[in-house]
């Protein structure tokens, strides 16, 4: 077993300085493969995933940058960046990844409840408050989506509102 960690320790540890081999050939012409392009994404994202469950953004974000850069159109990393950079207190950037994954999936109430809350914790609830809206819309019955717009109602002295959510 312990064979197995430090092995799976030292891919990740070579993975940057792979993944920079990698670029550097596409740049010089030679054609990278799709397969590589989704497996330095899969790497990067798993690690950045590693990376904030122990609590260690700034790290997370970098590898969700770096994911970013392989695939820019892969909304999960955006939504996961998000949330870290949320929990760096990066609201701005926290609320433009997530316009980002909105742009790519625009049926996702989780995605609109996250940027409502982000603009929250800015303290600009009249902003999150379409976005809290149409995350009850899309899913009426996530108390997450309900419980975010009772808040932003109540910053925003509907007490009528919030008591009702």
């Amino acid at each position: 077993m312990r064979r197995i960690l430090t092995g799976l320790v030292l891919m990740l540890v070579a993975l940057p300085a792979s993944a920079q081999s990698n670029r550097n050939e596409g740049e010089k012409g030679n054609a990278i493969s799709p397969e590589t392009i989704e497996a330095l994404t899969t790497d990067y994202f798993s690690r950045g995933n590693a990376y904030y469950d122990k609590g260690l953004y700034d790290q997370a974000i970098a590898d969700y940058t770096k994911a970013i850069e392989w695939s820019p159109v892969n909304a999960d990393v955006y939504f996961n960046r998000g949330v870290a950079y949320s929990q760096e207190r990066l609201y701005d950037q926290a609320i433009a990844d997530f316009t980002k994954v909105i742009a790519l999936k625009p049926d996702d109430a989780n995605v609109y409840n996250q940027r409502a809350w982000n603009y929250h914790l800015k303290g600009e609830d009249a902003k999150g408050l379409p976005d809290a809206n149409k995350a009850v819309a899309l899913a009426p019955n996530d108390t997450a989506n309900i419980e975010t717009r009772a808040e932003i109602y109540e910053k925003l002295r509907q007490r009528d509102n919030a008591i009702a959510d």
